[in-house]
């Protein structure tokens, strides 16, 4: 009867933790808890990891992301290719840091990258952090872009010198500015007015997490779509050998939007959880 008793008080407890939408999972190994390392986790005291507890969201959460299935397929094959040549691919941003890591780990993608390097002062949004101090390694807040290129290139043994070792996909000519520094990583400009072949408005922003954004952060004045050709031609170079290497933005470069959802406020969640998305913190 004890035993019995004690069953029943723990699964009164794990409810009442799923109440406050914090559910806690144990998984093992490298795979299940994505591919970011210590930089984006435990040395930044970013616990955990996001993940929807219906699985099937993803789907419609990519399709948000990625903003139409061309430029998701696009981006999947250029970061797969890189993986499959032990090509390093980073996230290099001035946004919200912590919201780019949990938005890579509810896509399932985090394993495709080695860290998200963010420019962004240390300030806090809504008291809570959007980019960490990391107590270890990797602080680059108020840095150039190309200044934080010339260190990972280092890391990694790539010379900044000629020729063209790798890129950075960025949609702010400012970030160009100092390439001239580090002119092996060829800048790519993603900014553009056009639109991906398969893009539908009404589909675009009838998106539930389209919905849920604007019901957080605003509706987008701009959106940015990267060429579809600019990414297909830098999976040539990985798959030639001819880049070693490879730095992508995010905001209005890997996505459309101007900023990645606010999920450095774990206030949010319950937003999600109310209109059907729930998201765990799996430890």
């Amino acid at each position: 009867m004890a035993q019995k008793n004690k069953k029943k008080h723990g699964r009164t407890k794990r409810r009442s933790h799923f109440r406050n939408h914090h559910r806690r999972r144990s998984r093992r190994g490298r795979a299940m808890q994505g591919g970011l390392g210590p930089n984006d986790g435990i040395n930044i005291k970013l616990e955990g990891r996001f993940a929807f507890r219906d699985p099937t969201h993803v789907v419609e959460f990519g399709m948000f992301v990625f903003g139409t299935d061309r430029q998701r397929v696009a981006w999947t094959a250029l970061l797969q290719t890189c993986m499959d040549k032990n090509v390093p691919v980073y996230i290099l941003t001035a946004g919200n840091k912590v919201g780019i890591i949990r938005t890579l780990q509810l896509l399932n993608m985090d394993h495709f990258f080695r860290e998200v390097l963010c420019t962004l002062p240390r300030i806090n949004q809504n008291n809570t952090m959007a980019n960490p101090p990391n107590e270890v390694h990797h602080n680059f807040e108020g840095k150039h872009k190309y200044e934080v290129i010339s260190e990972i290139l280092g890391e990694h043994g790539i010379s900044c010198d000629p020729p063209v070792k790798g890129c950075l996909f960025d949609d702010s000519l400012s970030n160009r500015d100092a390439a001239n520094t580090c002119p092996s990583i060829e800048f790519l400009h993603t900014k553009t007015p056009a639109r991906p072949a398969d893009y539908n408005e009404s589909t675009f922003v009838n998106n539930a997490f389209y919905k849920l954004r604007t019901m957080m952060v605003s509706e987008p004045r701009n959106i940015n779509f990267t060429p579809i050709a600019l990414i297909e031609d830098q999976i040539r170079k990985v798959e030639s050998g001819n880049c070693k290497i490879v730095f992508i933005d995010f905001d209005e470069t890997f996505e459309p939007y101007p900023a990645a959802l606010p999920f450095h406020n774990l206030a949010r969640l319950p937003q999600f959880e109310e209109q059907g998305y729930a998201i765990d913190i799996i430890s």
